[in-house]
């Protein structure tokens, strides 16, 4: 399993405002877990009410084109979302959180 603050670096620094409670740590996006196993990566972070978000993964953070793994649709309350990524035994991938969703 992968550290938090590990995961953080990973994805480019970890936390984005998302501008609902700026003095509110819990109001922040970022990874709260990140797991590998058997071959398969599974991250969760919380999702605010009334956003979407897309999940992306580079083989390398620098120079490295994000791809899309999964658009995540906006919900009427605040929830843990968790994604998994299988094709994740084909190498390293690092991965990040956006909000707005990509198109």
């Amino acid at each position: 399993m992968i550290t938090l603050p590990e995961a953080r670096r990973a994805l480019g620094g970890g936390t984005i405002p998302l501008g609902s409670v700026p003095t509110n740590e819990l109001s922040a996006l970022h990874v709260e877990t990140l797991t590998l196993a058997e071959s398969q990566a599974t991250l969760s972070f919380n999702a605010a009410a009334n956003r979407t978000y897309t999940v992306e993964w580079t083989p390398a953070v620098a120079g490295g084109s994000w791809q899309k793994r999964v658009d995540v649709v906006a919900q009427a309350a605040d929830h843990g979302e968790t994604v998994t990524d299988p094709a994740s035994s084909e190498g390293r991938r690092f991965y990040r959180v956006i909000t707005p969703r990509r198109p």
